[in-house]
């Protein structure tokens, strides 16, 4: 789930031994609420895949409303806007030989499409 995945991601310090370092995530209560333990590598993919289909969607979903997330027009930058800030962080150094410059600079780049009236919010 979301939550457990970002206590995972606000935990990284960039000192974590690659060989032993295992995350131990759990499932969205909808697909059965298991759990799955990662290793560094497995966990550093899923950080990547999660960032990338943010970046892909949050320009378009914040152009309507979103009754499940009880989200306004422009308010779904907001969703986990500091766990997605990090995961840029996370990649740009555990991925550093294709990701350093790349990462930061399309979550910038993303970032910068929301509309003032609504940088200030945090979900």
């Amino acid at each position: 789930d979301r939550f457990t995945f970002d206590e995972t991601v606000f935990a990284w310090t960039g000192k974590e031994d690659r060989n032993t370092t295992t995350f131990l995530l759990q499932a969205r209560p909808e697909l059965g609420r298991f759990s799955m333990e990662l290793n560094f590598a497995e966990w550093l993919d899923f950080v990547e895949l999660s960032l990338a289909d943010w970046m892909e969607q949050v320009e378009g979903a914040a152009t309507k409303e979103n009754a499940l997330y009880k989200w306004g027009i422009g308010e779904a930058y907001a969703y986990r806007r500091t766990a997605y800030k990090k995961m840029s962080q996370i990649l740009a150094v555990e991925r550093a030989s294709r990701l350093a410059e790349i990462v930061p600079q399309m979550h910038e780049k993303v970032m910068a499409t929301e509309g003032e009236n609504t940088r200030h919010l945090i979900q």
